[in-house]
């Protein structure tokens, strides 16, 4: 269970947003505010309503009543309906036991408890402000159009009240821990049946006082796949202590669609309840069928009887329950025994007087006296939540009665080998998992992690609120806010569980109605568990209780909804989410959900997508993205994907038609298993953001998924996980997907279609130094703007404003843009790099290579309005408080070019990212034939035998022309010896000297190159000095400000017959690779697709009608969608014209249907239901059809439809 008492700021907070006086009522639930929404988050889909319900209210169509495997149609929960009780008094002093519940399903004789006179129901009701009010959809963490404009429980945060435009989740403010959660809130506050007012400050108030705050959660990784949570918090936000409360699911089962042959019972072990079909036969047929089941992770609890009721502080102190505790016994005069306060149920230890020892309790809102005296025999009863042998225990001895045959029961004590509290020794009281609560304020567990969980009270990194980075825990216990994880409110294992406590399967399922509440009372007691009716059309009530619920407290439940093919397969699930969900959900976050496009073609379809999942962060391991899988199916559910199934034969992962993963060593099968299957992690094959299939059919509905997968961690035990696919179809056909999977067709084009080429190669514009290749590639011709020019604009490290380096400090760099500390200018002190700071850009020296690091994407048709579309780094430096992750390189992961997408493009770079001489483009210019060759040469990076100092491969463009004369100086240059350890020794100067070239720059012929020269005038009566010579070196340098980098060096050798010194006018050109620096720009110009009218006159002789003849089905329809009847049929006319008039005949002239065809470019392909004019069903039979193409001409065939 979890238990937290707080001011309850809801209604406050409501009446304060709105400016309502404080004498107004607040806020209520009414059935007006009934909203539906579908979970579909993993491979369980259902309805459910804001009024805890789960499954169909009855003949509502589109209701879906726990499908399982999604889009499978087949169904297993008729109704799943939540109910709390509690013992009360009325005005009359009656007592009474009112059961609170949903209005059950829409069928008389189980519908829920309402006024005699039908005007209203006495059931929950959801409040209003918890969804947006111009939509009938519950809210929903994965649709923001179903949020409310902000949130009434969360008026209490001072930095962000009511956290408008976010997502309140149950793990903090926007925290989208789960592939789907759902968010609703309740309350009781109009059953009227019984005359018992809960609130004393508020008479209009009735039912119990309750009010429910209720999450559903859905993961799609393997482990949860099968598995949809849901989590209750009821509050008593009334006046009244409840003493004697109890929890409880009516499940309506139908297992298989047909509920005739159902079979339940349950596990006290594991705290399940599980049904399933006798025959195995589902409705129409269809086998195997599966097993469904509802267990507790998280029941309620009593933090007050002294007893570790969950077992999970069997490792500390304390003393053991056994059977001899439960015994009779005497009391005697002055020995010590333990006196409960039952208001705060604090302990004190007496001893026992001569006379008497009188002891008060409350019951039903009243106190009353226990009078023990000396001679007294004792001895525990069990369920009447009183300590009656005096040991400071409650109910010790609370056990269960199983019947396992009629009338034939077998008792077992529930608490026996548990550890307790001994008050007489004070044994076991520093045992915090003993009576543990989630409103203390301590982390009795000791879970609470520094570094990743001080988030502060919302929940939320980075929103500087209370308790964020203080090195504490902070409770939301007491406030409106969820707190930090592993603490108290968000903790589960801060609690004392009292399990799965009754059980009662029961048929007709009629047996009672939601109106008696008496027998649901009854049938929810404690210790009563019967399960002998089989294979009949029942349901089942399963409960746990009692618990005490107090003014302002909270009591957190938790179950789960699992399916399974066997009972095994549900038991290891079970297991498996327990474990999860005792550690708060604490197993790795899928990457966000990639958004794909997809274009069909002939017989071919293209995907694409963005980068969004490459940059999710996950709280365990980081940023840990790894790849990318492509699934195809031609089913919604992928239910014909390859599977790959586990040791048990369960299915438990699709295989993909491609994968591609990041280029980083972590490739092959993850290392640790799943029940014998392992995740496969990819083959170090690079990212790619488009793909192509060309191996399907035109005609043929696919669905395409893109998923992206993280690395998982064997470290920490933690299992890759992988984002979920999504899809559905309607019973009217309309399709829904998730925006990571695309529904697309294939088809042939238009008559007269001209597409424009893949493939363009951007021009460069003058002054452009890259040597690379850049191509405009058509990705999705459906986007393309005719005739738009496009220009990529690149930026190198130099001038690029991030820290690729990562050598910037806060500390000693962060002195804003003058570069000055103290001058307070732009920049200063603001925790970021910014350009004029040191260590960064210009001013780093290990930046000044112009190395390519982003670009930029502009529209420049019009000249004078040129329009940015985009800007995407090559290496990109994420910050996390002062913590770096690099994601390194970009389109070098990026196997097909770019993945940044505009108007159905993209560019695809081929960028030099290396840098070595181009030798097609490095020569002498000058050869003669009449004399030997000039020197040969090398071109190299600087290097020298004992120095320290190594060149740094520069792209360069260089020219070096010989003069006749020495007229020419090279620079001087600062070169340093090798010292020790690694480090710079001496340095040595290279002075100026004589030359007889002058060396220019190809690309800027203005600006000055650096070079030092190296003369060594071996045979100076020959050659004189300064002139160029056999082993002369010259050394090539690049100043930037006050450095100075040394680049290449070029030396000479070739001293004899064969070559020839260079004379005057000969030039050598040294050319090198070179990555696309700031100042590149390229451009291209995109061709749209068109329509040649002389084509599509030629082509309307490939008009025709597929299938034909049609033999009673075609491969391309879908699933029927219904129950009974024939289903959607289809008849394709193909190679059509974009505009153009379809009409059926019968042979003898009638005219059944008439069909206009107006379609894009891409789809020559009108397809029809096979319906008449009058929406009847054809007949079998022979019907001419007439295609009229205004323009074009025309054209008459004929087609056969075949019984």
């Amino acid at each position: 269970m979890g238990k937290w008492r707080g001011s309850l700021l809801v209604g406050q907070a409501i009446i304060l947003a709105a400016g309502v006086a404080f004498g107004q009522p607040k806020p209520h639930g009414d059935q007006q505010y009934e909203k539906k929404g579908i979970h579909s988050g993993n491979r369980i889909r259902t309805t459910f309503y804001n009024s805890g319900f789960v499954g169909r209210v009855g003949n509502v169509p589109e209701d879906i009543g726990g499908e399982w495997p999604i889009n499978s149609g087949h169904e297993y929960i008729g109704d799943m309906l939540v109910m709390v009780g509690s013992e009360i008094k009325d005005t009359r002093g009656q007592v009474r036991h009112s059961v609170v519940t949903p209005r059950g399903p829409l069928v008389s004789a189980r519908t829920g408890d309402r006024a005699d006179d039908g005007s209203k129901w006495y059931t929950w009701d959801p409040l209003p402000g918890y969804a947006n009010p111009d939509t009938n959809l519950v809210a929903m963490s994965h649709l923001p159009i179903s949020w409310p404009p902000y949130w009434p429980d969360r008026m209490g945060d001072i930095v962000d009240p009511g956290w408008p435009g976010s997502w309140n989740g149950y793990f903090g403010k926007n925290v989208f821990n789960a592939d789907q959660e759902s968010y609703y809130v309740m309350d009781d506050y109009n059953d009227a049946r019984y005359e018992f007012y809960p609130d004393s400050t508020d008479l209009t108030r009735r039912g119990l006082g309750l009010q429910g705050a209720v999450r559903g959660f859905q993961w799609s990784h393997p482990l949860a796949q099968d598995v949809l949570f849901q989590v209750f918090d009821f509050t008593n936000v009334g006046t009244y202590p409840h003493e004697k409360m109890v929890f409880g699911i009516i499940w309506g089962g139908m297992v298989g669609g047909d509920g005739e042959d159902d079979n339940a019972t349950f596990d006290i072990r594991d705290n399940i309840t599980y049904t399933w079909d006798f025959d195995n036969i589902g409705a129409g047929g269809w086998t195997p069928v599966g097993w469904a089941a509802c267990a507790f992770l998280e029941s309620p609890g009593n933090p007050w009887d002294g007893i570790d009721n969950d077992n999970d502080g069997a490792d500390g102190p304390g003393k053991v329950i056994t059977e001899s505790m439960f015994a009779p016994r005497a009391l005697k005069a002055g020995e010590p025994v333990v006196v409960i306060d039952y208001d705060t149920f604090q302990r004190r230890v007496v001893n026992m007087p001569q006379d008497s020892l009188v002891v008060t309790y409350r019951y039903l809102g009243e106190k009353r006296r226990l009078v023990f005296r000396p001679g007294d025999v004792v001895q525990e009863v069990p369920r009447n939540l009183i300590d009656d042998n005096l040991d400071g225990l409650i109910d010790e001895n609370d056990g269960s009665s199983v019947e396992i045959a009629p009338r034939i029961f077998q008792t077992t004590y529930l608490y026996v080998g548990l550890k307790c509290v001994d008050y007489i020794t004070g044994e076991g009281k520093s045992n915090l998992l003993i009576d543990e609560r989630r409103d203390d304020g301590i982390d009795n567990d000791g879970d609470w992690d520094p570094v990743n969980d001080d988030v502060g009270l919302d929940g939320a990194f980075n929103t500087n609120d209370p308790g964020e980075g203080d090195g504490q825990p902070t409770s939301g216990a007491g406030t409106d806010l969820p707190g930090e994880p592993h603490m108290d409110k968000t903790d589960i294992t801060e609690s004392d569980q009292l399990g799965l406590t009754s059980f009662y399967f029961f048929y007709p399922f009629n047996l009672f109605s939601l109106r008696e509440d008496e027998k649901i009372w009854n049938n929810m007691a404690p210790g009563y568990f019967n399960s002998t009716a089989q294979n009949v059309d029942g349901d089942f009530i399963y409960g746990s209780g009692y618990f005490p619920l107090r003014p302002g407290e909270t009591e957190r439940i938790s179950v789960a909804i699992i399916f399974g093919w066997n009972k095994e397969e549900l038991l290891r699930t079970k297991r498996t989410v327990q474990k999860i969900y005792d550690e708060n959900y604490n197993f790795a976050k899928a990457p966000s959900l990639p958004t794909v496009w997809a274009v069909p073609g002939d017989n071919e379809v293209t995907i694409y997508w963005d980068d969004k999942a490459e940059y999710s962060w996950d709280v365990l391991s980081g940023y840990d993205f790894e790849g990318y899988k492509i699934y195809r199916a031609s089913d919604p559910g992928f239910q014909d994907a390859l599977p790959i199934t586990d040791a048990f034969g369960s299915r438990k992962l699709d295989a993909p038609i491609a994968q591609f993963d990041k280029i980083d060593g972590i490739k092959g099968f993850f290392p640790i298993g799943l029940d014998g299957t392992q995740f496969y992690l990819g083959d170090d094959t690079g990212l790619v953001h488009s793909f192509r299939d060309t191996t399907v059919r035109n005609g043929h509905l696919y669905f395409y998924a893109v998923t992206a997968y993280d690395h998982g961690d064997p470290a920490l035990g933690i299992l890759p996980s992988e984002t979920s696919k999504y899809a559905t179809i309607d019973r009217s056909g309309k399709i829904e997907t998730a925006k990571n999977v695309v529904a697309v067709r294939p088809e042939a084009p238009v008559a007269g279609y001209v597409g424009p080429d893949k493939l363009k190669q951007a021009e460069p514009r003058p002054g452009t130094v890259g040597t690379g290749n850049v191509y405009l590639e058509v990705v999705d011709a459906t986007r393309v703007k005719d005739g738009h020019l496009y220009e990529i604009r690149f930026f190198d490290a130099s001038s690029d404003g991030l820290d690729n380096d990562l050598d910037w400090k806060r500390d000693t760099d962060d002195v804003g843009a003058d570069g000055i500390r103290g001058t307070f200018d732009e920049g200063e002190a603001d925790g970021k790099p910014t350009p004029g700071e040191p260590n960064l850009d210009l001013r780093d020296p290990h930046e000044l290579l112009p190395v390519t690091s982003r670009f930029e994407i502009w529209d420049v048709t019009s000249e004078q309005n040129p329009i940015r579309l985009l800007s995407a780094p090559f290496v990109e430096v994420i910050r996390r408080g002062d913590e770096v992750d690099t994601l390194v390189n970009r389109v070098r992961q990026d196997i097909g070019g770019s993945r940044d997408f505009f108007d159905g493009l993209r560019f695809n770079i081929q960028n030099d990212w290396k840098v070595f001489r181009i030798p097609d483009a490095s020569n002498w210019n000058k050869i003669y034939p009449d004399r030997p060759l000039n020197y040969r040469y090398s071109f190299s990076p600087f290097e020298a035998a004992g120095f320290y100092t190594r060149g740094v491969a520069w792209p360069v463009y260089y020219k070096i022309v010989m003069l006749d004369t020495t007229e020419n100086m090279s620079d001087p240059l600062v070169i340093y010896r090798a010292g020790t350890g690694g480090k710079p020794g001496a340095p040595v100067t290279i002075p100026s000297a004589k030359c007889n070239f002058r060396i220019i720059d190809g690309n800027k012929p203005d600006r000055k190159v650096n070079f030092a020269f190296l003369d060594s005038p071996l045979r100076p009566s020959f050659i004189p000095p300064g002139f160029l010579s056999n082993l002369d070196r010259i050394i090539f340098f690049e100043t930037v400000g006050d450095t100075q980098i040394v680049t290449w060096q070029l030396s000479f050798f070739g001293n004899d017959t064969t070559y020839h010194r260079p004379r005057a006018g000969d030039t050598l050109t040294i050319k090198t690779t070179a990555p696309f620096r700031t100042g590149d720009r390229l451009v291209a110009r995109a061709e749209a697709p068109r329509v040649d009218p002389e084509k599509a006159k030629a082509e309307l002789a490939r008009i025709k009608v597929v299938p034909n003849p049609y033999v009673a089905a075609a491969t391309w329809e879908p699933r029927n969608p219904f129950e009974t009847g024939r289903g959607p049929r289809e008849l394709h006319f193909i190679h059509l014209p974009k505009r153009c008039t379809i009409r059926i005949y019968t042979v003898q002239g009638e005219l059944v249907a008439v069909i206009e065809h107006d379609s894009p470019l891409e789809d020559g392909t009108a397809i029809w239901n096979m319906l008449t004019k009058d929406n009847l069903d054809i007949a079998y039979g022979v019907y001419v059809y007439h295609v009229e193409a205004p323009g074009l001409g025309e054209v008459v065939g004929k087609f056969a439809v075949i019984k």
